[in-house]
């Protein structure tokens, strides 16, 4: 456990144990003057690949594992993200949405969402909530990165994608080579169907018959 400090005051931190045993993330409770809950960062990935689809526009699959920045999730996640994590983060006793990607030049001034009670549609925090969290989630990211946590989760999340893509290259690989050699097998067989069925060979074969 250790202790931020921002304007309003010190902020306890815990890490905890992923309960969902993502790889990549990490997660923090935070309990300090009117800031209560917890924030899950785990890794940004937005690095196209060298060779895209024909038509020019790659998927969602399509980008390497190298990091770009981080992705804080401090809110409930929104209803169309179900994939993604969720944070349980109160500020000034608002219950925030949602989160923010930070790259290598941190944003001090990014839009912070409160949920409302339908959960559907989520609307912008009060000024004075926008700012304490703003400077909160900032400085827990100096923190994150500053203790080495960042790299180590995005390495281990890279070799892992590494590893996963090397196997799928394999197995495509044999499975070509295993449809390769049955069209060989194919082709060795037309080519002597081909040849018993020219004329030579068929007249062969009937005086043998005979």
């Amino acid at each position: 456990m250790h202790t931020l400090t921002i304007e309003s005051g010190p902020v306890s931190v815990e890490r905890l144990d992923d309960l969902n045993d993502r790889p990549a993330a990490t997660v923090y409770r935070l309990t300090g003057r009117r800031i209560e809950g917890t924030v899950v960062i785990e890794p940004e990935f937005r690095e196209p690949i060298r060779a895209f689809r024909t038509n020019g526009i790659p998927t969602a699959k399509d980008f390497e594992a190298l990091p770009s920045g981080l992705h804080v999730y401090y809110g409930k996640r929104d209803h169309d993200q179900r994939q993604d994590p969720s944070g349980t983060l109160y500020v000034n006793g608002v219950e925030l949405a949602g989160g923010v990607v930070l790259g290598m030049e941190m944003d001090t001034n990014f839009s912070v969402r409160r949920t409302d009670i339908s959960r559907y549609y989520n609307e912008p925090a009060p000024r004075g909530t926008r700012d304490k969290t703003c400077r909160l989630i900032n400085a827990l990211v100096w923190r994150h990165r500053g203790s080495g946590l960042a790299h180590e989760k995005a390495v281990m999340y890279a070799r892992q994608e590494r590893q996963k893509r090397h196997d799928s290259f394999n197995a495509d690989a044999r499975a070509v080579e295993k449809a390769i050699r049955e069209l060989k097998g194919r082709l060795a067989d037309l080519k002597m169907r081909r040849h018993l069925n020219t004329e030579d060979a068929f007249e062969e074969f009937l005086v043998a018959q005979g």
